[in-house]
């Protein structure tokens, strides 16, 4: 599959400083209202579109910077709640930047690999130089990995925890720009 992701870093971007900040309150549940972190989601997401990143690669990128804490020593309770921060928190940078609400789930894989699930929508982006017209996909993304799930499967949103996971393991990768 050809492609491009951009070569640039999300944290090379002058307004991520500024949004990461805000994102570290929030998923440490510093910050309760989320006003700031839209305020600089819009920022960032004005930069972030201009150089050509689409919702898979900011989700790609915040991924990959491991910005949401996987310690072991935390109580099931904070891990949950960290969680959906860090959902709500994606969901929200989406929002500010396409102008949606996402579908997204997060999921943890059999090797207790971490995985975040978004629905792209040929509306909020399209790629021109991906060979197999995709109208829509499950955009799959870990630390480490990315796949991605076409046609979109009908209820997906509904399916089990261990049948994504399963799904986005038989998935096939994409393999687009650096990893």
């Amino acid at each position: 599959m050809g492609g491009t992701i951009p070569q640039r870093k999300l944290e090379t971007f002058s307004d991520f400083a500024a949004y990461r900040a805000e994102l570290i309150a929030w998923l440490g549940g510093i910050v309760i209202d989320e006003v700031a972190l839209y305020r600089a989601g819009v920022v960032l997401c004005k930069e972030l579109r201009a150089a050509g990143f689409f919702p898979e690669h900011i989700l790609m990128e915040l991924h990959a910077l491991g910005l949401k804490s996987d310690r072991r020593d935390v109580s099931m309770e904070d891990s949950a709640f960290q969680d959906q921060r860090y959902l709500d928190a994606i969901r929200l940078l989406m929002q500010s930047c396409y102008g949606e609400d996402p579908l997204l789930r997060s999921v943890r894989g059999a090797d207790g690999r971490e995985w975040i699930v978004l629905l792209v929508r040929e509306g909020m982006r399209w790629d021109p130089e991906i060979e197999m017209r995709r109208k829509d996909w499950l955009s799959c993304v870990a630390h480490d990995d990315r796949r991605y799930i076409t046609p979109v499967p009908r209820s997906w949103e509904q399916w089990t925890d261990a049948e994504l996971a399963t799904q986005i393991l038989r998935a096939p990768a994409d393999l687009r720009g650096p990893s």
